[in-house]
């Protein structure tokens, strides 16, 4: 909840986040759309094999 709050408060992080993971996380099927928050990209992304190599090798 903490992170909710701070994106809340900070867009600029939020945006910065959002860049990220489009860009590094490379999720597979999953639409980038404003509606889908930032908790739903990181969820998804860690649960494609994509996500699951680079939390391995992190």
């Amino acid at each position: 909840m903490a992170l909710k709050a701070l994106f809340k408060k900070n867009k600029q992080l939020k945006d910065q986040w959002l860049k990220y993971l489009k860009q590094h996380l490379e999720l597979e099927n999953i639409a980038f759309t404003e509606e889908l928050s930032v908790f739903d990209m990181i969820r998804n992304g860690l649960d494609t094999d994509v996500g699951k190599r680079r939390l391995s090798t992190e």
